[in-house]
């Protein structure tokens, strides 16, 4: 089942609605992110000589989070069967899904790293810092668009016809 341009454009126009209000939740656990990362800076971030060894729990976190933050997604898009084509909507909400729980991983590991950089008895090194700003920059990079939810889209519907 190959989709012409037109087709591919007709399916991406019906999708706008959802990859609408997933960028808004997209950038919505972004920006609390950004903010509270902000508002500790300004606060004074409390930080160590870089030859001080790490927070291990927030490091160990924010790297299986984000490994985890690609598997979880995967698995919960890759348990949706495919019945008929009227079920463009239902695969639209499973990356939705799928989606959001990707980000909400990267946004707790994200507030952990925050956090530890707070505090006032155990402080991370200088370099700590850069946990944080990596996991915001792999949010802002997993932004959906329009025209790779469609091609998931499309890609479950050819499985589905390819059965």
């Amino acid at each position: 089942m190959r989709l012409t341009d037109a087709e591919f454009e007709s399916l991406q126009q019906s999708l706008t609605p959802n990859v609408r209000v997933l960028l808004f939740i997209h950038a919505s656990l972004i920006v609390g992110v950004v903010s509270y990362f902000a508002f500790s800076w300004s606060q004074g971030l409390n930080l160590a000589s870089n030859d001080k060894p790490p927070p291990i729990l927030p490091l160990a976190l924010a790297v299986l989070n984000s490994v985890m933050s690609f598997v979880l997604p995967s698995v919960i898009r890759s348990a949706t069967q495919v019945d008929q084509e009227s079920d463009v909507q239902m695969l639209a909400g499973t990356f939705q899904v799928g989606h959001i729980v990707g980000m909400a991983l990267l946004e707790g590991a994200c507030f952990f790293a925050i956090f530890s950089l707070n505090d006032q008895d155990n402080p991370p090194p200088a370099w700590f810092l850069c946990v944080p700003v990596f996991l915001i920059l792999l949010m802002f990079a997993r932004t959906p668009l329009p025209r790779s939810v469609t091609n998931w889209v499309v890609s479950k519907l050819e499985e589905r016809s390819s059965l």
